[in-house]
This record gives C-alpha cells, structure tokens and sequence, in this order.
C-alpha cells in the first residue's frame, strides 16, 4: 500500500485524550475510527515524500503536530503553528512505513492567565543567523524551554501605579513613582532593582507566591545584587533572555523580527534609518504619528499587530528588562535546556530595541545591557509567569 492511500482525510477527536486537549489525526494502517470528526482538514496537497495538511485554525491557538510510531512514545513535528482564523498548513515527511499523527490543540486565551499568553514548551535556534548583529549574539545554538506565560504587552504607567500604591502600604516602601506618556503607555524610569520588587508587589496582591528573595528573605527594598529567583513559584517575574527570545520569535525560525524579514513603522516604534537591516520605513526618524512632544515617544502598548504568540511589541516602543546577569561570551557555553545566565556579573539584559533606536536594535536575536541601577526613558519591562500548578 503506498504512503497516499494511507492518509485519513479527517481530524478526530480522540475520546482518551479529550481531557489533555488532544486531536487526533491518523495516518497509518488503520482500518476504523470510531471517534466524532471535528476540524476536519481542508486540503492535502503530495509531493514527492511529504504531505501537507491543512485545517480551519481558531484564532490565538497553537497547534503542534505529534507523531508516534511507538507505541506511547509521540514526539513533536515541526514547530508550533499559531492561528490566525485562518488556514493553519503542517508539512509532513510520510518516510515511515505507518505512523500515527495528532494535533494537540492549545488555547492561550482560554487557559492562560488574564493578561498572559502560554508559550509552548519546546526548541528553537537562539542567536544571530544572518551576521547582521555582534559577536555576543553568537554561536547560534539550540536552546530547549519549558512552557511558560508571557505578559501580552508591556507592563503600562497605569498597573505599575496600582500595584506601586498596594505596595507601598503593605512593606514595599521605596517603589518609585516612574515615568509614562499617558496611563496607556509603558512605565519607564524604574531600574532593575524596582521592577523585581514591584513584581513580588503585584505577586503578594494577587494572592500568588512570590518569586525573588534575598538570603530567603521575600525582596520588598533596597537593591541587593544577591536576589535570586524561585522559578518554580507561581508570581510574576522578569522572563530570561532565552524566554524573551523564544517567546519574541513567535514561533517562527530563521527571521529578524518577529513577524518576519522586515521591518517598518507600520509594524513598530522605532528610529528609522537607511535601508539597513530590514528597514523598510519610506520616512526616515522617529516614528511619525508618536514623535509629537517631549520624549520618550512612545506609543501606548499593543498599538501595533500582534506576533504569531499574540504578544505586541516585542521590537521597539520599550527595551525590556530581563533576569540574567550579561556576559558576551554565554552563549559558548549556556545550558542546553532554559538557560537563566551567568551567576554574576556587572550588567542585566534588555532586549527588543525601543522608540529611541534603528532597526538593528530591534532584531530578536539582539542583546544589550547596563547596570541593573539605571533608570531610563527607554527602557520598560513586561512580565513572565511559569507554567506550574495554581
């Protein structure tokens, strides 16, 4: 029997699965599926060895493709696509002699937290694949991350004031007041330092764990280079510089941006120069519709398309503050699975390029880093929770 006559034109939903979230898509020797059909694909396109399948997709929901040809033992295909209402198309190499593949079907509006989008568990190729950056976004290497919840947009003056106003009557007494455009924009002016403790605020207010701690001791004043943070706790925390880039990709691989090849005024709040490194803005400087007064020129967040996670304004409008220590050589030798960086170090890293900066600046693979103690009207922050039980 060839590999065409093998394929079942049909997604299923598997009743044993039903409660994980599974659909199930069988291509194999089978000779029944006694199960309802939902999601049915759309269109099966051949050639040579592969197959591509295409479904329906919802909006915001990821789809990853498993396959098993061991009894029990699926693995991913692929990477994970991200709906759009649209059609969701998965390439498959049929090589096997018979397997089984399954969609497993994740809803971040659904099943994140308010505010958060869920970023599945898994590889992607951290760092700089086109020679474009410097040499501290080098080697490109595989980096594996555990699932994780990522703020859709930047953290804005209006939370940081709500939750600084809880903290303050509840021992964390030196939060600053910070800066924003408007209570729409995101804050800015707060240094590293502040924005951990306003986490741990916000964690407390929220009825969560907190995530950092100095000597065991829950972090709520001064500035203490020995925090360390609890990633197993269930607050909200700065993502790592891995997270922020995964969660920045969007999913796709091998792109700049996280949309793509491209950039331009119409897709982020950036400075536009040149035709170097993707920019495609007709009118060089500072964005036009938000260059309209005293700095910083911000925009308020979400102003611009979302990345295929859901998440807005991963290039420019703010840097964003991340966990890790910097060092310029990490990258030889990080850890292969959710690398958090350094021990120690002089700097913490920011990531994603902001209002003030070129376009290189906002590549996904690009790093930068200052002295966790300095404030700035271009540099925000925005939030990451794990994926652990509530």
């Amino acid at each position: 029997m060839n590999k065409r006559s093998r394929i079942v034109q049909g997604l299923s939903w598997d009743r044993q699965c039903q409660g994980a979230g599974f659909a199930s898509l069988l291509i194999g020797l089978i000779s029944t599926v006694s199960a309802d059909v939902i999601l049915p694909v759309v269109r099966v396109e051949y050639q040579a060895d592969e197959v591509s399948l295409s479904w329906k997709s919802e909006e915001a929901s990821i789809y990853q493709v498993e396959q098993m040809h061991d009894v029990d033992q699926w693995t991913s295909v692929g990477d994970p696509v991200t709906g759009d209402g649209a059609i969701v198309t998965v390439p498959l190499n049929l090589m096997l002699p018979e397997a089984f593949f399954r969609l497993r079907v994740n809803d971040p509006l659904s099943s994140s937290p308010e505010g958060f989008v869920l970023i599945p568990a898994g590889p992607f190729e951290m760092g700089d694949a086109f020679g474009e950056g410097f040499l501290d976004e080098l080697p490109v290497h595989t980096v594996n991350v555990s699932a994780f919840y990522m703020g859709k947009t930047e953290v804005t003056k209006e939370l940081w004031d709500e939750v600084r106003a809880w903290g303050l009557n509840n021992g964390y007494t030196d939060l600053k007041t910070g800066g924003g455009k408007g209570a729409n924009h995101p804050v800015h002016s707060v240094n590293w330092y502040g924005i951990v403790k306003w986490c741990n605020a916000h964690s407390h207010k929220d009825g969560l764990t907190p995530c950092y701690t100095v000597g065991g001791v829950v972090f709520k004043t001064g500035e203490d280079s020995g925090v360390s943070c609890n990633f197993a706790a269930s607050g909200y925390r700065l993502p790592t510089e891995a997270e922020w880039e995964k969660a920045a990709r969007g999913g796709l691989s091998g792109k700049p941006f996280p949309w793509g090849d491209t950039i331009s005024h119409s897709q982020a709040n950036y400075y536009a120069t040149g035709a170097g490194f993707g920019n495609q803005s007709g009118e060089a400087g500072y964005h036009p519709t938000y260059n309209d007064g005293p700095q910083p020129y911000s925009s308020p967040v979400g102003s611009f398309a979302a990345n295929g996670y859901g998440l807005y304004d991963m290039a420019g409008n703010m840097w964003e503050w991340c966990w890790d220590w910097y060092s310029s050589s990490y990258y030889g030798s990080s850890p292969a699975s959710d690398p958090r960086g350094p021990d120690s170090g002089t700097g913490r890293v920011f990531r994603g390029g902001s209002w003030s900066v070129i376009a290189g600046y906002c590549r996904v693979a690009g790093r930068n880093n200052r002295n966790p103690t300095l404030r700035s009207i271009s540099i925000g922050f925005r939030t990451a929770r794990s994926s652990v039980p509530q």
